[in-house]
């Protein structure tokens, strides 16, 4: 989540959460480092604002629900729920680190290939992890990957939902620059394929230092993305493993059951990860 010009100040507890510092601020939600004082736990609180988001109480505890869910290292857990003066809020699992969209902004010099695979493969190891739970992710944009404790970490399962489970019309309540093409038809039914384009997106970005289909504006991309090929990762960096290559532009099929799966993208990057 990243700063933003939100102005409610923060508050000084939570429930039985004291408020130590603002991490970030977003449309709905800011997220704060908390202190537990029954037992001196250190959490993110993530408390929506106030009358931003009618339906925030159903998403907070339908993500409470999914993420409850899952235990694996590198997926956030989520620790406790509750509302708190009529606004609902999540404690989560305290992350000590960057975004991987600040750590790729601040970084100053291009992501080595044995850094991209060892993100890719926590990245894809989170997956498997949610997509073994019948969990689609579906918003796996590189501001909600942490990168803390030596490995990537999944975050916010807010637009996440059970495999199988129709869109509903929400397909574009999720980072623009990650959406895989059958998102941006109505009411689609959610596979485990939406997050492997994803993680084509994220790999193609470490390991080029650009997006497949950058364009203009995000409808301009969005168009790309339904009609366009991606250009080959070799044309901007001829080093990367040929193995590496392949499974990227195999990611970006247009087609979902045309994508590897978790499975095989596990299999090359654990190969090649250092």
């Amino acid at each position: 989540m990243q700063a933003a010009a939100h102005t409610m100040p923060a508050p000084s507890f939570v429930g039985r959460y004291r408020i130590e510092r603002t991490i970030g601020h977003g449309a709905n939600a800011s997220v704060y480092g908390a202190c537990n004082i029954d037992d001196g736990a250190r959490v993110a609180l993530k408390l929506f604002h106030d009358g931003v988001d009618a339906a925030a109480p159903v998403r907070v505890a339908r993500e409470s629900a999914i993420a409850r869910g899952v235990h694996h290292p590198n997926v956030v857990r989520t620790l406790e729920v509750g509302r708190w003066e009529g606004r609902p809020w999540l404690a989560m699992e305290l992350l000590d680190g960057p975004t991987l969209l600040d750590w790729l902004k601040g970084l100053g010099r291009p992501v080595l290939i044995r850094e991209a695979l060892r993100i890719g493969r926590d990245v894809a190891a989170g997956l498997e992890s949610l997509h073994s739970a019948d969990i689609v992710h579906r918003d796996l944009g590189p501001a909600n990957i942490v990168l803390a404790a030596g490995r990537a970490h999944l975050i916010d399962l807010g637009s996440a939902r059970r495999i199988g489970e129709r869109d509903g019309g929400r397909g574009l309540h999720a980072s623009p620059g990650c959406l895989a093409p059958e998102r941006l038809v109505r009411d689609n039914t959610c596979t485990p394929a939406e997050d492997m384009w994803s993680l084509g997106i994220l790999l193609y970005r470490m390991t080029t230092g650009l997006h497949p289909f950058a364009a203009s504006s995000n409808a301009a991309m969005m168009r790309r993305v339904r009609a366009d090929q991606p250009p080959s990762v070799h044309d901007s960096r001829p080093d990367v493993p040929s193995a590496l290559s392949l499974l990227i532009i195999g990611l970006l099929s247009k087609a979902p059951e045309d994508r590897p799966t978790v499975y095989d993208a596990q299999r090359v990057l654990k190969r090649w990860a250092v």
